[in-house]
């Protein structure tokens, strides 16, 4: 299943970063996403991350649903987080993992201020995502490929 799953995050982490830098996400795809739905989650030093690559786009191209299990694989501060936890609902789940501990206390802590409830995150090690085995719908990367 590892192995599976390493695949699997592998081709979603390039298929996004092929898609955003080709410019297959359009300016008229972007356009049809009002400011307010693009900024109601993000931080403020998320909002020109969010102008570049709509998480609501990404999550879109993604297939991700409602009631869908996701892992995202080094959630930092959690840009991406918020808004696959709003995408799958309360019936939803999303696994946040990080290897920065600071990282996944200020991300347990803004969770907790939008009140989302169907995010956990995991202390994961650099060779372990730490993820439940056998549960996940998906797996999702950003900003990651770097390290």
């Amino acid at each position: 299943m590892s192995m599976k799953i390493n695949r699997i995050t592998y081709c979603l982490s390039l298929l996004v970063f092929s898609l955003s830098s080709q410019n297959i996400i359009s300016a008229q795809d972007i356009s049809r996403l009002s400011p307010v739905s693009r900024n109601q989650l993000a931080e403020p030093d998320e909002i020109r991350a969010n102008e570049i690559q709509p998480p609501e786009l990404v999550i879109d191209i993604l297939g991700i649903k409602q009631a869908m299990t996701v892992g995202e694989v080094g959630a930092g501060h959690g840009r991406l987080t918020v808004h696959l936890a709003e995408r799958v609902g309360e019936k939803g789940k999303v696994y946040a993992n990080d290897i920065d501990p600071e990282a996944i206390n200020y991300l347990k802590t803004r969770c907790q201020n939008q009140g989302l409830k169907n995010v956990e995150t995991i202390l994961g090690l650099p060779d372990d995502a730490r993820f439940p085995q056998n549960s996940l719908d998906a797996v999702v990367m950003a900003y990651v490929y770097h390290h």
